[in-house]
């Protein structure tokens, strides 16, 4: 009996989401659950590329279809607070790609 893959979802569809799709995609203890990004073409395209199970409409959405343990977001860091607080929301894992807020305020937030 092997050891079930944790599920990851991702934020944002930039160049630090494709890393880690690719990264994570190698690695092999993981599934690609699901990806959300305000510009859902991209996120199209990185879940087409990496074996992504869906693209999402909302990080809400994200998470309830995808029941991920892990996700990774890799937002632009004036978009971070915002993104990482709704993020927060849920049971998972957050992993923050850039640093959690834009000035120190933000971060403390």
């Amino acid at each position: 009996m092997g050891i079930a893959k944790k599920k990851v979802a991702i934020i944002g569809a930039g160049h630090m989401a494709m890393e880690h799709a690719k990264a994570h995609q190698q690695l092999g203890a993981f599934e690609l659950a699901g990806i959300y990004s305000r510009t859902k073409s991209k996120a199209e395209d990185l879940a087409a590329e990496y074996g992504i199970g869906m693209v999402a409409n909302s990080i809400a959405e994200l998470y309830e279809k995808t029941q991920a343990d892990i996700v990774i977001v890799t937002v632009r860091e004036l978009a971070m607070l915002e993104v990482a607080l709704e993020a927060a929301k849920y049971d998972w894992t957050l992993l923050l790609e850039k640093p959690a807020g834009y000035c120190l305020e933000d971060a403390k937030a």
